[in-house]
């Protein structure tokens, strides 16, 4: 009842900042939002709440640094280097959005907006195409919000408006998931679409080697052929290959900088992975759907995607990563916590 109730209020708190949309304003160099006061505030409370210093915000709006913003008082946040950010990034952060207007296209929102890169602007806004609708709210980066949920910047663009179930990612559309043993609700989860068929597998099975020989499970569920397609890709899981995401991650543009890691990892439980090979993290700070390449100091190497940012769990401090079980038996690992290398591409 306790987990209900604060999952309940996430659901209202979000839905409240939905409806406060910050909007950017201003022009290069000169980036801000407009607040419109809900009470009798200090300036003060405004610059710790957006982390600007309180002097540069009084300068900003021609006040004192004494003054108070009386409710209904409209004051302009500035954006800066140390409040505004472009990237994933673990901390409390609300969306700025830009509105799409006629003659508008992502190119020149690139580069209006210090030059983001198109493809992040994409992930952010759930585009599959440089198509916009008029009218349509754009993020363009993430303010700091002393007064939102501890969250991946990443998510707020997206988990924004809505806070669905964690543990259902609309099976109708995403197809069935559900994740279970250690694993915790978090405040705002985003499901990244897989883009291949769910594989239904048996758990009682433990390796490939035996998985004709095993009856039907109960239910009438159907175990599928264990050959996975990604693309125009077929793939055949073997024991000593780098997954089922591997393709993906050595198909990636090579144009683009890898981004290098080292650090602690531990493992979460799940059901999936040990049959197909579809492994799993969760970490900070890098978008969900990102493939990356781990490699322990046994020198054994696999491919995982990012489903999400870290739970904040017991044990959790100091953790780069948590990967699924199957993840960590594919790379010979039997401790609850190792030193892990990543690579990855940054979008």
């Amino acid at each position: 009842m306790k987990l209900f109730s604060c999952f309940f209020g996430c659901l209202i708190y979000i839905t409240a900042l939905a409806q406060d949309r910050l909007v950017v304003m201003g022009s290069a160099a000169n980036f801000y939002i407009n607040r419109v006061s809900n009470g009798s505030i200090p300036l003060k409370s405004f610059a710790i709440q957006f982390d600007v210093p309180v002097a540069a915000l009084a300068q900003y709006n021609a006040l004192s640094v004494n003054a108070t913003i009386e409710k209904g008082d409209l004051i302009k946040i500035p954006l800066t280097k140390n409040n505004f950010v472009q990237k994933s990034r673990a901390g409390k952060f609300q969306p700025v959005y830009y509105i799409f207007k006629t003659g508008d296209n992502l190119s020149r929102i690139s580069q209006r907006y210090n030059k983001i890169n198109i493809d992040t602007l994409k992930k952010w806004n759930e585009l599959n195409e440089d198509y916009v609708p008029i009218g349509k709210p754009l993020t363009i980066g993430f303010l700091i919000n002393e007064k939102v949920l501890f969250t991946t910047a990443a998510y707020q663009a997206i988990a924004y408006d809505t806070i669905p179930n964690p543990n259902e990612l609309n099976a109708a559309k995403y197809g069935a998931k559900t994740i279970v043993g250690e694993m915790k609700p978090v405040p705002v989860p985003v499901p990244e679409p897989p883009t291949e068929r769910p594989v239904i597998i048996n758990p009682a099975i433990e390796s490939t080697s035996n998985l004709n020989k095993k009856k039907q499970p109960k239910n009438n569920v159907e175990i599928i052929s264990q050959k996975q397609t990604v693309g125009d890709y077929n793939y055949k899981p073997k024991p000593t290959d780098e997954g089922y995401f591997a393709h993906s991650y050595f198909s990636q543009e090579k144009n683009r900088a890898y981004q290098f890691l080292t650090g602690d990892a531990g493992v979460f439980k799940t059901i999936s992975g040990v049959v197909d090979r579809k492994f799993y993290v969760l970490v900070n700070e890098i978008l969900p759907g990102t493939i990356l390449r781990i490699t322990t100091s046994n020198k054994k190497t696999i491919c995982a995607k990012v489903l999400g940012p870290l739970p904040e769990t017991k044990g959790a401090e100091g953790l780069l990563l948590r990967m699924n079980n199957a993840a960590a038996t594919a790379l010979g690992i039997s401790e609850d916590r190792f030193t892990v290398s990543i690579s990855y591409i940054e979008f």
